[in-house]
């Protein structure tokens, strides 16, 4: 087994690999997903690898976290503003905050896909527990980022991406629902680097 396949078997739990890719790359073999959120490609990708372009993602705040998209920010603090009755200020500060790729020159996202990026987990809290205290051998501890808007695209994927740190999120409305994340399930997301680290701990 590699690596993340003996994280997994070791903590007893599956996740999704994510992969950005800067150029052109064969997707004979792929299914290039369309019209579909972010969270909903991830839970499908828990079956079978698939691959997401610019054209693929039918959400606003995915989009704009990932890169795919420039100049929304209106629009989707205009939603926001509408979705949780909050005034305009509010709702574009929350936006300002979106973990996103800023001139992204990735043309496309795989999902479970192998050598990934980053992984994302479905974990009870229970077995974050368990995890953490293992990562914590290394003499670090958890600094945790919170938000409710764009939890699966921008603050787990992207902000787990581009930080290279582990990030966790309790999930948004959109996440849960079209992610299938279970009520007492968190998301949570770890860099390739990290796993490698913890299982040279652990074996």
């Amino acid at each position: 087994m590699d690596t993340i396949e003996l994280f997994q078997d070791h903590f007893g739990m599956k996740c999704v690999g994510v992969k950005f890719f800067e150029g052109e790359i064969d997707t004979s073999n792929l299914q290039i997903l369309r019209d579909i959120k972010f969270c909903q490609a991830v839970r499908i990708a828990y079956d079978q690898p698939v691959l997401l372009d610019k054209d693929s993602i039918s959400c606003k705040g995915a989009q704009y976290a990932l890169g795919f998209e420039e100049g929304t920010e209106k629009e989707i603090a205009n939603a926001i503003k509408l979705k949780r009755g909050i005034s305009k200020e509010t709702a574009e500060q929350l936006v300002e905050n979106i973990p996103r790729i800023k001139n992204a020159h990735y043309k496309y996202i795989g999902l479970n896909i192998e050598n990934p990026d980053i992984l994302i987990f479905y974990m009870i809290p229970k077995r974050f527990m368990e995890f953490l205290k293992i990562y914590q051998r290394t003499g670090n501890s958890l600094e945790v980022r919170l938000s409710s808007i764009t939890a699966m695209c921008g603050d787990v994927a992207v902000q787990t991406f581009l930080t290279k740190r582990i990030c966790i999120s309790f999930g948004c409305d959109d996440s849960r629902e079209y992610g299938e994340v279970a009520d007492e399930e968190l998301i949570v997301g770890i860099p390739k680097e990290k796993i490698e680290e913890i299982m040279r701990i652990i074996c």
